[in-house]
């Protein structure tokens, strides 16, 4: 077998479950209808897992007619009063286990053993009628006629036993009539005879409350109700003299002696005279029909959009509608080239195009029963980059172009290299082609190089230009140099050009000319200074070495410079030698000596080894540092920093400082300076041994050397090891090696038994560590071949390994691991292995698997299959609606899949098709049939395939007792409830057409043949129509909602505001939909051009246009019997003039004008002008006028003596300005007068020669002497003092 209990199939056939036959070869339970049905599951094992009974799948709940019980393995469910509708699968679930019960049940043939008996009675009596059925549990249905009765106060309807009555109480003459008593299976039918009562007086018949008139909205209902006596008086109803009969559209309803009419879903045309007769007696009322309001189904909705675009306003109407008056800010929009307006019905938008920042605002739409109002924002566009800036590269006096493209055209960009701007020019040309932009740059040069950057509205990318040079020289080569050590040393050289990086190189004197390409490059750093000033560039060596002693070499690329350093040296000696030092491990010590000579580089050895600053040894020389580099010539700009530390010049005493000497530090110090040195010992005390570094776990391949290693704190410390608690000793496998402080255990020719724990023990401390041994490498040197065969027929795989295997491989059959035995064989001969697979099945084909350690071999398996014939035929089924009928067949050999079909439709499983294979036999479960399920269905296993008929009865549904109205209070819960005659009926629930699932808001149940709908926290919005819908009935009712008393959540607030301004006043209520009224001074307002209001969700709102005094006072706004007030007061309008009069210069003769605007218009106040100190109006040189804020003067045929000042008031405001006039007299002398001047002083003729004499004799004019006067007085804005002359030629002079 195999080794894997997931495997889906074995691989050789298994012995039959020791049971009497299989779940799928049950024989159905026959249980006759009206018996209990009990059926018992014994499961093999005992289960504390839940116990779930299934009919078709559906889970079956404990309810009065479904009991269950449990005992130990035993289980049961029993069906109390079996039923047609129960026959099904029943099924019985335990955890992952189960048991499948068919259950069939039979009909009883419902007969009448005693039939209906005629019955006769007089008006207003009762009578009975009776019968026996059998069985006695039946269900009947009593009829009058075609009509089928219900249970009520007249009619009384009892089932004792075997015996079915109908009572009918207060008989009527209607009431005659054949009587009959239906059971599913026969009838019995009986007629009654109703007698007149014989009395000398005729009864009376009168309307003790007659009918109303009523006047409803056209959509909704209108009820007519009277009341007559005696209460058993049949009624007729009339329309406009047409007798009206029940039907959905006319509701006829009778309660005791009250009686009413229903007509529903109004229409203009249903008005009228409504009547009720009853035997001679009749009562009538006018129905009236009011048109419904056009109000707002789908409103206005805030929206955001982006500048530039375009946005469209939509809503729908309850009803069409032609036009809508469509509003911006209160004002009224009509079409334009970016104002669209579209009617289709009941919908009507407003496009807006080309949207801008001055668009935003609140934008209604009016009906003339409603309003909405929403809030359009406007957001600054958003500009992307499609196409950023790539990097250019151009040779020198070549041309370079950049390009950007954004996401939008008609966008401003800029263009900035290196942080500066760039503009068109010669040079730099600037090019926009809708999205884009481009740059291009002529004439090139090194200086050009830098980082272009395109910025616009938020964008920004850049790109490096790159400009390539020419060759460069030298016009100044370096100059050889022989120094003293210590001496600071400076070469020099000279560029044919400043815009160059050079490189320093080193090279090693050597006696064949010195090869560049050999050296080494020289940094900036504490010994070298590299500096470049213009174009000349130095390398400063700050203090001399013998080291630095070579050919340095400045490297421009295209030329090199050269020059040697020669350094001479100096004698060295100790004076004060270093002395022997002794501390306890982990104190610290300090060495010291002195030397002849200061600047003496000085190094310290420890046992021959160099040591350097760290954080345990510092080295300290005491001396100062060394001055500037100086320099010769000019100051020079350093390339390479400069604020590295100089080197020090060191005196004469040089410390070495163990901060915490160890163990492993003691030995020989040494100082050496050049050519001089001094010795002393460094003994250190040990500390107790410690773990520096404990043992880690190793991993090891086999018959290879495996090392553990640990570190102790000094290195003369002792250890032993330890497998597991065995000591190790030296020896041909173990070696104990010590290094410094590290101690190792090499194991040679490692094993898998030397896995272990080892262990290093120090004395006080220990530390262990896991050893793990792993497989040697094997690889395969034959692999697996592909095998094909038939079943049941055996299959054989082989390979073959590079060396024998200790542990055993790995055989794999898909994802299955195979193990040895039964089917199975595993074999191996030293270096090869064999699978054996003595009896193979088809499902085994697939890939073979061969993994010894982390090699692997896989080869395909294919078995062909046995072909299929079939022996067991399906056959032809007939269900009822809802039922389940099951259709099996069987095939030899047992088939690997089938196909199901249905007209040659293929199926797959669901929860209508339920499919299994179980051997040899194939099932087909059709699950809740319906009319669609009848057809011919085929199933198919490979060649062979059997097809048969299914048929399915149709069942009639009926309502029982259908949904009732339904009256709450907003916010309150509704409960509807509606009964169906079969149980299983599902019921689908909708309000005004949108269907209800179980939520917060709403909770439906089902109980058996009762459907119930419990709505929560109804709202006025709810108010219509609930329907109970299944797939061949439906019953609904009417909602209504009685409105909560609406109150202010927020009141209006006292406000003030500026003449001519606009004013809001606000509050919030707690009704959405309320209606509010708004008064001023206790007056109602209504729409105009003066007031709006604003209707939004919870918000009221009235705004008033253009204040004024008289719209100062209290503004109150009333919802039912609720009422905020608010007072407003208005204050007066602050008119400034924001456009003031201007000097103007005319020929006498000619006209002119004078322009004045006001920040607001002031229609109440008069203006007045004054030329020259009079007042003019209108008249036939003088024309006075006002468009809104801006006020005009025009002169006709201005003459001389309008010369001067004029003058604009208004509302205590004034503007002022001079009026300028020139005269040409017979001699052609132009004369000149200003403001306020009615002669020229002695001095203007000497000025005005002057004056000529300046504008090149062009003056021309002579000036007789009058009395004196000053040449020009100005008042007023717009007269300059000291101004006399005229522009474009004119005479003049200038003070």
């Amino acid at each position: 077998m195999l080794g894997s209990p997931l495997m889906p199939t074995h691989l050789y056939p298994e012995p039959e479950p020791l049971i009497s036959e299989r779940p799928g070869r049950r024989e159905p339970l026959v249980v006759k209808e009206h018996e209990d049905i009990v059926l018992t599951a014994t499961l093999a094992t005992p289960s504390v897992a839940a116990v779930t009974w299934l009919k078709d799948g559906v889970e079956i709940r404990r309810s009065k007619r479904h009991e269950t019980a449990s005992q130990g393995n035993s289980h049961t469910l029993t069906v109390r009063g079996a039923q047609v509708l129960d026959s099904a699968v029943c099924s019985c679930r335990v955890g992952a286990e189960g048991q499948d019960f068919p259950v069939q049940v039979e009909e009883v043939a419902a007969r009448f053993c005693r039939p209906l008996e005629p019955v006769s009675g007089e008006v207003g009596s009762a009578v009975t009628l009776a019968c026996e059925l059998s069985p006695a549990c039946a269900e009947v249905v009593w009829r009058c006629g075609s009509t089928q009765l219900r249970a009520g106060k007249r009619f009384q309807m009892v089932a004792e036993g075997p015996v079915r009555s109908l009572t009918v109480l207060g008989l009527r003459a209607e009431d005659a009539g054949e009587y009959v008593c239906e059971s599913r299976d026969d009838r019995t039918s009986a007629q009654l005879t109703v007698s007149a009562i014989l009395s000398a007086v005729p009864r009376v018949v009168k309307f003790t409350s007659g009918l109303s008139a009523v006047v409803a909205e056209e959509g909704r209902e209108a009820t007519f109700q009277c009341v007559v006596s005696p209460s058993d008086v049949a009624v007729v109803w009339f329309r406009d003299g047409a007798m009206l009969q029940p039907s959905e559209k006319f509701a006829i309803s009778q309660s005791g002696a009250s009686h009413s009419l229903t007509i529903s879903s109004l229409v203009l045309e249903d008005a009228g005279q409504i009547t009720a007769q009853a035997e001679g007696a009749s009562s009538s009322a006018a129905l009236r029909v009011r048109e419904a309001p056009v109000l707002f189904r789908k409103k206005l909705e805030p929206q955001t959009v982006e500048e530039r675009s375009s946005v469209t306003l939509e809503v729908e109407l309850t009803r069409p509608w032609p036009e809508l008056r469509w509003t911006r800010n209160a004002v009224a929009l009509v079409p334009g080239k970016n104002v669209e307006i579209h009617a289709e019905g009941a919908r009507h938008c407003l496009v807006l195009h080309n949207i801008g920042f001055a668009d935003r605002g609140f934008f209604g739409c009016e009906t003339p029963d409603d309003k909405t109002q929403a809030k359009l924002t406007v957001e600054m566009r958003q500009v992307r980059l499609v196409r950023g800036l790539q990097a250019v590269e151009a040779q020198e006096q070549g041309t370079a172009t950049m390009e950007v493209q954004l996401s939008h055209a008609d966008v401003e960009g800029s263009w900035t290299r290196d942080g500066l701007r760039l503009v068109q020019g010669p040079t730099c040309h600037l090019a926009v082609r809708g999205p884009t932009h481009t740059l291009t740059l002529s004439g090139l040069r090194p200086e050009d190089n830098g980082l272009v950057v395109f910025k616009a509205e938020g964008v920004h990318t850049s790109a490096q230009l790159v400009v390539t040079e020419l060759p460069v020289s030298f016009s100044r080569p370096l100059q050889d140099v022989v120094t003293t050590e210590k001496e600071k040393v400076t070469l020099e050289c000279e560029l044919s050009r400043p815009n160059v990086d050079v490189r320093w190189l080193k090279v090693p004197l050597r006696p064949p000319p010195p090869n560049p390409v050999d050296g080494a490059e020289l940094r900036a750093g504490k010994t070298v200074g590299i500096a470049a000033q213009g174009a000349c560039r130095s390398l400063t060596i700050y203090r001399c070495e013998f080291t630095d002693q070579g050919v340095y070499v400045c490297d421009a690329h295209d030329a090199q410079s050269s020059a040697s350093v020669k350094v001479q040296g100096r004698s060295i000696q100790i004076v004060r030698p270093l002395e022997d030092v002794e501390v306890m491990e982990k104190d610290g010590a300090t060495f010291s000596c002195e030397v002849s000579h200061d600047e003496v580089p000085g190094q310290w050895f420890r046992e021959g080894g160099k040591l350097r600053p760290s954080e345990n040894v510092r080295i300290r020389q005491e001396g100062v540092r060394a001055g500037g580099c100086g320099g010769r010539g000019p100051a020079r700009v350093l390339l390479y920093p400069t604020h590295a530390e100089q080197p020090l010049s060191p005196g004469r005493t040089y410390t070495l400082i163990y901060r915490r000497v160890l163990a492993e530090d003691a030995g020989e110090i040494k100082f050496v300076a050049e050519n001089a040195e001094s010795r002393a010992q460094l003994r250190v005390k040990e500390l107790p041994v410690t773990l520096v570094r404990p043992l880690r776990d190793k991993i090891a391949m086999e018959k290879h050397r495996g090392v553990l290693e640990c570190q102790v704190s000094r290195a003369s410390a002792q250890v032993r090891w330890f497998k597991g608690s065995q000591e190790l000793q030296p020896g041909p496998r173990y070696e104990l090696v010590s290094d410094g402080l590290y101690r190792k255990l090499v194991i040679s020719d490692v094993q898998p038994e030397d896995e272990d724990t080892y262990t290093c023990d120090a004395g006080d401390v220990k530390t262990s560590a896991q050893f793990f041994v792993e497989e040697q490498s094997i690889t395969i040197v034959r692999g697996l071949q592909d095998v094909t065969v038939m079943e049941p027929a055996p299959a054989w795989f082989e390979c073959e390994t590079s060396i024998p295997s200790v542990r055993p491989p790995k055989w794999l059959l898909g994802k299955t691991v195979l193990q040895d035995g039964g089917n199975v064989g595993l074999e191996q001969e030293g270096t090869v292995h064999r699978l054996t697979l003595r009896r193979t099945c088809s499902t085994m084909t697939g890939p073979v698997h061969f993994t010894i350690g982390k090699s692997r071999s896989s080869a395909r398996l294919v078995v062909s299959d046995i072909p299929v014939v079939l022996t067991r035929p399906l056959e032809p089924k007939m269900g009822r609606e809802l039922q389940s009928v099951v259709l099996s067949c069987d095939f030899r050999p047992p088939p690997k899949a089938v196909q199901w079909y249905k007209d040659d439709t293929p199926l797959s499983p669901s929860e209508k098709f339920k499919m299994s294979l179980e051997g040899q036999m194939a099932e087909l479960r059709i699950l809740r049939l319906v009319p669609a399920d009848a057809g011919v269905y085929r199933c198919q296993a490979g060649s062979a395939h059997s097809s048969t008929e299914v048929t399915v009865e149709a069942r009639e549904v009926a309502v029982t007792e259908p949904l009732q109205d339904v009256e709450a209070m907003e916010e309150g819960r509704a409960s509807f409830s509606c009964e169906l005659s079969h149980e299983d009926e599902e019921v689908e629930w909708s309000l005004n057409g949108t269907p209800l699932y179980n939520d917060s808001f709403h909770e439906i149940s089902h109980e058996g043949r009762r459907h119930s709908l419990v709505l929560k926290s109804v709202r006025r919005a709810d108010v219509g129509t609930v329907r109970a819908s299944s797939r061949k009935v439906s019953t609904s009712a009417r909602l209504e909602v009685r409105a909560k008393p609406v109150v202010f959540l927020k009141a209006l607030d006292d406000l003030s505001a500026e003449e001519r301004s606009t004013l809001a006043l606000e509050c919030e209520v707690s009704d959405p939909e309320a209606r509010v009224v708004w008064r001023k001074d206790g007056v109602q307002l209504g729409p105009s051009d003066k007031y709006d209001f604003l209707h939004t969700a919870g918000t009221r709102g009235l705004v008033v246009h253009d204040l004024s005094p008289e719209d100062a006072g209290l503004y109150t706004c009333h919802v039912g019997s609720e009422e905020t007030r608010a007072r407003v007061s208005v204050h007066d309008l602050h008119v400034g003039i924001t456009k003031r009069l201007r000097t103007t210069e005319v020929l006498e003769g000619e006209g002119c004008s004078f322009e004045c605007v006001l920040s607001h218009e002031s229609a109440s106040d008069p203006a007045t002008w004054t030329v020259s100190g009079k007042t003019v109006g209108s008249s036939s040189r003088f024309e006075a006028t006002r468009q809104g804020r801006k006020y005009m003067l025009v002169i006709r045929e201005a003459a001389l003596s309008d010369a001067g000042e004029v003058v604009f008031s208004v509302r205590g405001l004034t503007s002022k300005a001079s009026l300028i006039v020139k005269g040409v007299q017979e001699l052609g002398l132009v004369t000149q007068v200003g403001v306020g001047s009615p002669g020229l002083s002695p001095g203007v003729q000497e000025l005005g020669s002057l004056a000529a004499e300046a504008s090149g004799g062009a003056f021309g004019a002579c000036f007789p002497r009058c009395s004196p006067a000053p040449l020009l007085e100005a008042s007023g804005p717009g007269a300059p003092a000291g101004f006399w002359g005229s522009s474009g030629g004119g005479s003049g002079a200038t003070l």
